[in-house]
């Protein structure tokens, strides 16, 4: 990506050393193509620091599967819809421990 990046500066650079009238100047002008590589840098750097905070949030996940002491597990290479499931595994468990808790209060022996 920065290639292309550098690519369309340089071709802004060139067309500045353009000394033709401005409308025999094929397409966008030096301005705008410098305006586009700044806005492709700028969209670059979001989209590397959008992959780091989805690569923060599949850990995340990840370990809240393992965190629940039942046996779960998921990758952080696991799909989308996979990671789907956890939410509900988690409300699995907490309805169960809260289930046990309950019961416990109720019938302390059954601890």
């Amino acid at each position: 990506m920065s290639d292309l990046i550098e690519r369309l500066r340089r071709i802004a650079l060139e067309m500045e050393r353009f000394t033709g009238p401005p409308e025999m100047a094929p397409g966008p002008d030096a301005e705008d193509l410098r305006e586009a590589a700044d806005r492709l840098e700028a969209l670059t750097r979001r989209v590397a620091e959008l992959e780091g905070e989805n690569a923060r949030l599949r850990k995340v996940v990840a370990r809240v599967a393992v965190n629940l002491g039942n046996g779960a597990y998921c990758s952080t290479d696991a799909s989308i819809e996979f990671m789907e499931i956890v939410p509900a595994e988690v409300e699995s468990v907490v309805t169960g421990l809260r289930a046990r808790a309950l019961l416990t209060k109720d019938n302390p022996d059954a601890a």
